[in-house]
């Protein structure tokens, strides 16, 4: 059973329990990430400000809440809790933010420029493709030396100081292509 008065900082969003009939309310506890309390909204409107107002109170020390950009949340939120912080939650930060970008550019470029929608399997493939992009440990611990070699070459160290300075076998030195750059 869930302490209703340790219940600080919530996201709430909604769900739709039978697509286009039934909707509900889910709140999650930021601080321990597990479902707090669900409403099942009658009807097929997502929320009724009254009915949410209420959950809401119920839950007396709620400080801040995430929710999406629903009125009905941000009313309800206001009206049992008025100090509550509210704030964007980060999908629908992120949706609004690339809708606006999007609305800017189709303002300042050519009514023929068309940008296409990038499907998740999209976005996945170029992940793969790009992978190599990302040095690995290995590859970032040999730039790291290479660039030692060249900045204690570049101050006059001869190659045989080098290798004892950074503790490297004098033939990885002279066989590479690291002084030259």
């Amino acid at each position: 059973m869930i302490d209703k008065r340790k219940v600080k900082k919530v996201s709430i969003d909604d769900f739709a329990i039978k697509r286009g009939q039934r909707y509900g309310s889910i709140m999650i506890d930021l601080e321990t990430h597990k479902v707090v309390d669900m409403l099942n909204s009658k009807g097929s409107a997502p929320k009724g400000f009254k009915e949410l107002e209420k959950w809401l109170k119920g839950y007396e020390n709620i400080q801040m809440v995430s929710r999406d950009g629903s009125i009905s949340y941000k009313k309800a939120i206001e009206k049992a809790h008025p100090d509550a912080i509210q704030i964007s939650d980060g999908f629908h930060l992120i949706k609004n933010l690339m809708d606006y970008c999007k609305e800017y550019i189709y303002q300042k470029f050519s009514t023929s420029l068309v940008i296409e929608e990038t499907k998740d399997q999209d976005i996945e493939k170029m992940v793969d493709e790009n992978k190599n992009l990302v040095p690995s440990e290995k590859e970032k611990a040999t730039l790291k030396s290479v660039k030692e070699v060249r900045e204690l070459y570049n101050k006059g160290y001869s190659k045989r100081k080098i290798s004892k300075l950074l503790n490297i076998h004098r033939s990885t030195v002279y066989s590479t292509d690291q002084l030259k750059k």
